[in-house]
């Protein structure tokens, strides 16, 4: 039995066989990929993510801006090595590597060099030495936007024309780094509104302890959320309810979060969600 929610994709039409992997780990898919690679059928072309879209390590702030670098090109070397493995495994006739690129903006920006995310025109060379030491040749499909690629004649609709990457620091800087987000003007709460937030998490929290008690889940960890006021709200895995902390009076073990207030209020009223709050960037560790 599993709890893994993602899978890959296998699609048949035309005598062509194309496989999608994105989102689905190497290590969960390597009985897939060996019934894959035992069929009459090959794979004709390979649809594999090379990075990943999350908060980690930009938004670890424990580590420093060093540690922040080291982990991202750690990260970096994970996502393209799982990519050679797929590659390796299934031995189709094109890749294309596509999925997990994203760019954060607004008050986000300046976390950018620190995701571990390449530049889809980096990611031949970075393979390369990756599939020549597992002896692989294959070839690579990169696309911009709107284009397409032609399994049976393995041809695409225009050549790949990378980005200006002087011009793409320029538009970050320029445009994207000056966005606001919702919470921080519509969905903003006023300062005379808030409220105290513990008896709306409480609420969130029995759902949470049901889910626990369901897959038998438990933890002496507290969760602390930060949403920059004097207090911290703590959520226990276990026994206890919410309650108000003093800041610096957090029990441990712990992991304190911060997060806007207004994007927390959001939350709880479900017109956000913490995953994407959380792969979005919007939390901090």
């Amino acid at each position: 039995q599993t709890l893994q929610i993602d899978s890959l994709a296998v699609l048949r039409g035309g005598g062509q066989r194309v496989v999608n992997v994105n989102d689905c780990p190497y290590e969960l898919a390597k009985s897939v990929c060996d019934t894959l690679s035992q069929a009459e059928d090959s794979t004709d072309l390979l649809l594999v993510g090379y990075s990943g879209a999350g908060e980690y390590p930009q938004c670890f702030d424990h580590l420093d801006d060093a540690a922040k670098l080291e982990k991202a090109r750690a990260k970096r070397a994970q996502f393209l090595e799982q990519a050679a493995q797929y590659i390796a495994h299934l031995r189709p006739t094109a890749v294309m590597p596509f999925a997990g690129r994203y760019t954060l903006g607004g008050r986000l920006a300046s976390l950018n060099p620190f995701r571990g995310v390449p530049e889809l025109e980096d990611v031949p060379a970075e393979l390369e030495p990756r599939l020549k030491a597992r002896g692989v040749s294959v070839s690579m499909v990169l696309l911009n936007a709107g284009e397409w690629f032609d399994v049976d004649t393995g041809t695409t609709s225009a050549p790949f024309v990378p980005p200006d990457p002087v011009a793409r620091v320029r538009y970050i800087e320029d445009v994207l780094s000056k966005k606001r987000f919702i919470y921080e003007e519509d969905r903003c709460v006023d300062e005379a509104e808030q409220v105290d937030l513990a008896s709306r998490l409480e609420q969130a929290h029995g759902r949470m302890r049901t889910h626990l008690h369901q897959y038998g889940y438990r933890s002496a960890w507290r969760v602390y959320l930060d949403t920059g006021q004097p207090d911290l709200y703590g959520i226990p895995f276990d026994q206890g309810g919410v309650e108000r902390v003093e800041r610096g009076k957090e029990r441990e073990p712990f992991v304190r979060i911060s997060l806007d207030r207004s994007l927390l209020v959001m939350i709880l009223n479900r017109a956000a969600h913490w995953n994407h709050a959380a792969i979005g960037s919007h939390l901090r560790f």
